[in-house]
């Protein structure tokens, strides 16, 4: 990937709802879940990667619960 720093996403891993607060685990596609955001560097590697929120979570949300976003915001990790 020419020119590219790397690429982050969000996707949900299928599970059976726990008992309690099920509700919580239902995505937009109606199946239950829990979130995973991955991010790759430019060689297609992953540098990081964040899961366990509940599938009901969008994906900024997921974002900014990451640790990457606190890393990024106090500067702990630079790009440029």
């Amino acid at each position: 990937m020419e020119s590219i720093i790397g690429c982050i996403d969000g996707s949900h891993i299928k599970i059976v709802a726990p008992k309690n607060n099920r509700n919580s685990y239902v995505n937009r596609k109606n199946f239950h879940s829990v979130r995973l955001q991955g991010v790759c560097d430019h060689k297609m590697l992953f540098t990081d990667v964040y899961t366990g929120e509940v599938g009901s979570l969008h994906d900024y949300t997921l974002y900014r619960r990451s640790e990457l976003y606190l890393a990024i915001q106090t500067q702990q990790i630079r790009f440029f």
